[in-house]
């Protein structure tokens, strides 16, 4: 009688799990995806969330890697290690550090994730006021990506590329790493790209970008500096905010002190000079708009960049007038000046060869130069305002 029973059991439950097998459920064929827009994208799955926080964040199957075996970069961004075993997901590993700076680039209306990487044993050239020194191996990473509606934080992410700026044998190289339409990893790729990109901003608005992935060579547009490749971001001036924005944690200087990164870090924090940040309100006039040219301008317009042969430096640290174009003639500008005469006229936006430049949609004389294709409004009205506020001169 038991015998009977348990076969009968036995039977059931057999017959139960076929029917509740997905085996004959077609599904979606990967094969078959067509153009996703960035509505479609899948802003992830929660389903298991709650049970990785109760067991806590489960290693990584990967190791950090900052070269393959040649010394070369990677084919795919996966290969590193930066993020684990979810490359989409950047949450860095240990050793990848995140950092965010003051007043940032204008890149598109893009969104922007940044981390540092040094390898075991090394550490960072602290410099107060000039760049930093990095030891070989080093890589800055900054992925660009667009929120699907920014007025949903829940609705997901489209990531564009993820670029890297590496020291080997004492110079930087630069590498691009575009993603794929599922979201999944990034494919090494130096020759461009023109990606058209939908979305939803803050004011509920659609937004359509062309939004420009550099070759390797337009690299240079930015980080050129004295023929070499030189980092930006991060240095002492932009680092000595929170890493999050109205939080009460420690400078970013602190933090990387307390990770022991720099090789000889500084003895008061509060000494240090930082830019302002240019949305922050409760700042001046003048310091916003100074650190917004900094961030945008700054890195062509110094004596060691692109544009040194303007004689216009928009560094923060640039006291004299004329150098910061106030009055100044510009050395060659032709139609660039928009039949203006000076770069700057105290008090005359409109009569300012640095707005003119900056509103054109001409791309043969707009500024900031390609791959920024649009107009940074926010950037073009923090500038009108701080010349009109100036003190009016006659410049002739």
């Amino acid at each position: 009688m038991m015998d009977v029973r348990l076969v009968a059991i036995t039977t059931m439950l057999l017959l139960f799990a076929a029917a509740c097998s997905d085996d004959d459920d077609p599904g979606v064929d990967a094969g078959d995806v067509g153009d996703v827009s960035l509505s479609d994208v899948d802003p992830g799955d929660a389903t298991s969330d709650a049970d990785a926080d109760a067991e806590g964040p489960a290693e990584p199957s990967c190791e950090l890697r900052l070269a393959d075996e040649n010394g070369e970069v990677f084919d795919t961004l996966s290969e590193f290690c930066f993020f684990g075993d979810d490359t989409a997901a950047h949450e860095p590993v240990d050793g990848v550090v995140p950092y965010t700076v003051t007043a940032e680039l204008y890149s598109d209306l893009s969104r922007k994730k940044r981390f540092i990487v040094i390898p075991d044993g090394e550490t960072i050239g602290f410099d107060a006021t000039e760049p930093w020194s990095w030891p070989d191996d080093s890589i800055l990473i900054k992925t660009f990506y667009y929120p699907v509606d920014a007025t949903d934080p829940d609705s997901g992410r489209q990531i564009l590329e993820t670029r890297l700026l590496h020291k080997r044998n004492g110079e930087w190289e630069a590498d691009s790493y575009v993603w794929d339409d599922d979201q999944e990893d990034a494919e090494l790729h130096n020759f461009g790209r023109r990606v058209d990109v939908t979305f939803i901003d803050e004011e509920g608005e659609s937004v359509e970008i062309d939004y420009r992935i550099p070759n390797r060579n337009q690299c240079t547009t930015c980080h050129g500096q004295d023929g070499d490749l030189s980092p930006l971001g991060p240095r002492t001036r932009q680092l000595l905010s929170p890493y999050e924005p109205g939080g009460e944690n420690p400078t970013q200087i602190e933090n990387l002190m307390g990770r022991n990164l720099f090789d000889e870090p500084p003895a008061d924090v509060d000494e240090l000079f930082g830019v302002a940040d240019p949305y922050d309100e409760s700042e001046s006039l003048d310091d916003r708009a100074r650190a917004y040219l900094d961030a945008n301008c700054a890195h062509c317009h110094n004596p060691d960049g692109r544009a040194s042969s303007s004689n216009l430096y928009l560094g923060v640290d640039i006291v004299n007038p004329n150098r910061l174009g106030i009055c100044k003639t510009p050395v060659a500008a032709g139609s660039g000046s928009g039949g203006h005469s000076f770069d700057i006229v105290p008090g005359e936006p409109d009569e300012s060869i640095l707005v003119f430049r900056m509103e054109t949609t001409d791309a043969s004389i707009k500024m900031p130069e390609l791959p920024i294709t649009t107009n940074d409004e926010f950037g073009i009205e923090l500038v009108r305002q701080w010349i009109a506020a100036m003190d009016p001169q006659d410049c002739d």
